[in-house]
């Protein structure tokens, strides 16, 4: 009795052992850890590829632009303005004074009858704005054109007859006429010039003037059949001086 109690027991020891669970091994926490995640961080901002490389910062420390290097507005398209001098007048040239205003010059239109090609004059303080001087700056004189000299006098270049003259002034008011005369209907081009006319002139950086002149041809542009409605050509010649009396005529600068 007391064996088979013995052996009783032997096989529920050997029963139990046999049920009871191995050692578990430790994980590999390196395959099977789990993603940390910041609690306060949105799964979705997860980065899923780390292998992708980072935008540049953006550089927010760009140089400071001089007011000569910003972009300039430029409007492409001319609008009328209003009348500024009432009258029938023509061929106005405007120069800036020395305080920042402006003078107009112009002349009378040649069909006005009764006329003696007058040249008038007028000041604005804005270019827009402007009163007329009293009193005539010459006559028998058109297309006005007016520059300072190095010296700080003014001179008038005008169209006078077939000839282009000039005047001197002190204050751009009362004109004096220099002798002779600036620009004549010849050239050495092979055009035969009725007349000299509409100066337009600059005084350079180097103390030389330049000067653009428009030469008449009396005769109409019929060239392939072309149908054009004036009478005459227009040629501009351009030409040097030293002294703004003495020039040289240098060649063409535009076929009109």
């Amino acid at each position: 009795m007391k064996k088979k109690s013995i052996l009783f027991l032997l096989i529920i020891v050997l029963l139990v052992y046999g049920c009871t669970s191995p050692i578990s091994e430790v994980p590999n926490e390196k395959e099977d850890a789990p993603l940390e995640v910041n609690e306060e961080q949105d799964i979705s901002q997860v980065d899923e590829s780390p292998d992708e490389p980072e935008d540049l910062p953006e550089v927010t420390d760009k140089p400071e632009l001089s007011e000569e290097q910003k972009p300039q507005e430029t409007s492409e398209t001319w609008k009328k303005g209003e009348l500024i001098i009432p009258g029938n007048f023509a061929d106005p040239d405007v120069v800036e004074l020395s305080d920042g205003t402006y003078r107009m010059y112009y002349g009378i239109e040649p069909e006005v009858p009764g006329n003696n090609l007058e040249i008038f004059s007028a000041t604005s303080s804005d270019g827009i704005n402007w009163e007329q001087e009293p009193g005539e700056r010459r006559t028998e004189s058109v297309f006005p054109d007016v520059v300072q000299t190095p010296e700080g006098k003014w001179r008038m270049y005008f169209q006078q007859r077939p000839s282009i003259r000039s005047a001197i002034s002190g204050n751009g008011l009362k004109w004096t006429e220099e002798s002779g005369v600036r620009i004549d209907a010849s050239n050495s081009f092979g055009f035969t010039f009725e007349n000299a006319a509409a100066p337009a002139t600059i005084l350079r950086e180097d103390g030389t003037y330049l000067m653009v002149y428009s030469g008449k041809i009396n005769e109409r542009y019929d060239e392939d059949g072309a149908k054009v409605p004036n009478n005459d050509m227009r040629i501009l010649i351009w030409a040097t001086s030293e002294d703004g009396l003495a020039w040289t005529k240098k060649g063409i600068a535009l076929d009109t």
